[in-house]
């Protein structure tokens, strides 16, 4: 009984080796189709999606290979996940995971990060994933980054909300408090900082409205709002019981934002060269031999960069220049915001091959 009792113990051991385990919040997931919810389970302490549940947002297929790893296509392009290995091939680009791609019962399971790191060089529209906000982003959507601060002051409070990229707003004062409602397709909200005892709640509700509520005994408001090329604010003022709202040092629009250097045109003759070294931050990239690719394609370009200021035929801007993960989008909206002349993205992956070359 002993025995059988024991080896009863160890094949659930086994059948649990994954340890996988449910609770992470779902990943909301924007597009212009809407939003809906993309559920999220743990493996090994890692936040992995089903590549069916992934399906229903981007079009893909998946099969297995002879080696046991698999092949996920999109668009008749295809992705190679070899089996138990954190990395991917991407059209023969290999892209670092936080883990391999994993079978679950009848399920295929991949890191969130392979979403937006294999699937999105390939999807052919926008695959953004905002991880503090779990957002994942697709297509043309517009999802502002909203930070809202709550100070005190005397009795009563200031309620900023700080929109960037600038949006349109509209503001409804009600009894017991204000209603933002912004042109967006929803909201990458930052947590409220700060705080006063005449607000009792700031609330998001779908797709893009923030309802300010207030405390019983607040007194008026007035709301102000400005923006810039760069950021739109609101200002709710709500002054203490019986007083007109402190509205002294509210500022009723913003100053112009300055334009920064590298944005401005060029000397004449001189080209604007954007160099963008791939991966950064979480992105490893190819890794071999303690070699990391990130580091590698960061260390050519800044001295890529030096080598063709030194020529003065150019200017050269980077898209980033310290260990920092950066969006693909995000890289291709930079090179247009300076007008690049040319768009130079740094890689470098690897071989077994000794007699590769290139």
């Amino acid at each position: 009984m002993r025995a059988a009792a024991a080896t009863a113990v160890l094949l659930a051991l086994l059948l649990t080796s994954l340890a996988v385990a449910q609770g992470p919040a779902p990943i909301s997931v924007v597009s212009p189709a809407g939003t809906r919810s993309l559920p999220v389970t743990l493996v090994n302490g890692q936040e992995y999606v089903a590549l069916d549940d992934v399906a229903a947002f981007l079009p893909l297929s998946v099969r297995e290979d002879r080696q046991g790893g698999l092949v996920v296509t999109v668009r008749g392009r295809n992705i190679v996940a070899p089996r138990d290995r954190p990395l991917v091939s991407v059209d023969g680009r290999v892209v670092s995971l936080p883990g391999p791609l994993t079978r679950v019962g009848s399920r295929w399971l991949a890191p969130v990060d392979f979403v937006p790191r294999a699937l999105g060089p390939i999807a052919d529209q926008r695959v953004e994933y905002r991880r503090p906000s779990r957002l994942l982003l697709l297509g043309t959507v517009r999802v502002p980054r909203v930070t809202p601060r709550v100070e005190a002051a005397g009795g009563g409070a200031r309620i900023t909300f700080e929109i960037a990229p600038p949006a349109g707003v509209t503001t409804v004062t009600e009894t017991d408090g204000v209603v933002v409602r912004i042109d967006a397709d929803a909201l990458d909200l930052a947590p409220v900082s700060g705080g006063a005892p005449a607000v009792a709640q700031i609330r998001a509700d779908p797709p893009a409205t923030l309802t300010v509520a207030l405390a019983p005994a607040a007194g008026d408001t007035k709301v102000t709002t400005s923006t810039t090329d760069t950021i739109a604010r609101v200002v709710i003022d709500v002054a203490a019981p019986g007083q007109p709202p402190d509205t002294s040092s509210a500022a009723p629009s913003l100053p112009a934002a300055p334009v920064p250097a590298l944005l401005l045109p060029a000397a004449a003759g001189v080209r604007t060269v954007v160099i963008d070294p791939g991966h950064g931050g979480d992105d490893s990239g190819a890794t071999r031999f303690g070699t990391v690719e990130k580091n590698v394609v960061l260390s050519f370009s800044l001295k890529l960069r030096e080598k063709l200021n030194a020529t003065g035929r150019y200017k050269v801007v980077m898209t980033r220049d310290t260990d920092t993960f950066i969006p693909l989008e995000e890289r291709r909206e930079f090179a247009e915001r300076h007008q690049a002349a040319l768009f130079m993205a740094i890689h470098a992956d690897y071989t077994a091959r000794a007699s590769a070359r290139g």
